[in-house]
């Protein structure tokens, strides 16, 4: 069951580094949208246009005057005035000259009438959409809200990762405590030792900070579990030594064993996972 449960700790160990990459991933993608976003979130191009605008003729005669343009196409038409539009009676006009067609518009009688109107140009300030930047706002917006999703995801598969992991170092500390008590002799710490050195060498390979912080937390609770589990080393006269710290371990396995009997007075000692995995 410890070897099973080792298994499991280092399969949650992948996981975890996996749920920490994404989590980074998604956080430089949101970034790169974000900046991509506020380089992009004016759209709207300000220009300066000329416009002809109808303007009231005081004094002057009518003229004959197209309505769809606006321009005035016969200044001081020589028809009686014609207020609506539509009749054919603008055919006479000079503008026509006997055609459907203006001359000066290209647009049909029936769009012309007359007024006591002429036409001025004036320079007005207008808002333009520029699409292709509206476009790759629109695109950073909805990148910037898929990477919140992404991040949301892994953040949630993480929070399972670290109870999983929490869960398996407690049964791993109760199997250990159970161990003992069947088979006193038997050296746990041995073997968690060997799983604590494949957890080293993979640590080296990790490139995410978080993960190896994360990494870091497990071998320290682990390292924890295997130090409560060393066997003292009795000498001659039959005073215990204190176990030697984890990371020399091996050297236990090259000491001559002095005594058939050892004493195990530290197994007991429980081990506080809030310490050692102060998740965050």
């Amino acid at each position: 069951k410890v070897k099973a449960l080792f298994a499991q700790i280092k399969s949650d160990v992948v996981n975890m580094q996996k749920a920490l990459n994404e989590v980074e991933e998604a956080e430089k993608q949101m970034k790169a949208a974000e900046r991509e976003g506020k380089k992009t979130e004016n759209f709207m191009l300000s220009k300066k246009v000329s416009q002809k605008k109808l303007v009231d003729n005081d004094g002057g005669g009518h003229s004959t005057i197209c309505g769809a343009c606006p321009h005035v196409c016969h200044e001081r038409c020589g028809l009686a005035e014609i207020t609506t539009n539509g009749s054919n009676e603008f055919i006479r006009c000079s503008a026509f000259s006997r055609s459907d067609t203006c001359r000066q518009c290209q647009c049909s009688y029936t769009e012309h009438f007359h007024a006591r109107k002429k036409v001025v140009v004036e320079e007005v300030t207008v808002q333009e959409i520029v699409e292709d930047i509206k476009r790759k706002h629109e695109e950073a917006t909805g990148q910037v809200i898929a990477a919140g999703s992404n991040i949301q995801n892994a953040e949630s598969f993480k929070k399972v990762i670290e109870l999983e992991i929490q869960r398996s170092l407690k049964l791993l500390q109760t199997s250990c405590d159970n161990i003992k008590k069947i088979a006193s002799n038997f050296n746990i710490a041995d073997e968690i030792n060997l799983t604590l050195s494949q957890l080293r060498a993979e640590a080296k390979f990790l490139h995410n900070i978080k993960a190896r912080d994360v990494h870091q937390k497990i071998i320290s609770a682990v390292e924890q579990i295997a130090n409560n589990y060393q066997p003292d080393i009795v000498d001659q006269a039959g005073n215990p030594h204190p176990p030697s710290p984890p990371s020399h371990t091996n050297h236990l396995n090259k000491m001559k064993r002095e005594s058939s009997e050892y004493t195990h007075t530290k197994y007991t000692h429980t081990l506080c996972l809030s310490c050692c995995l102060p998740w965050g």
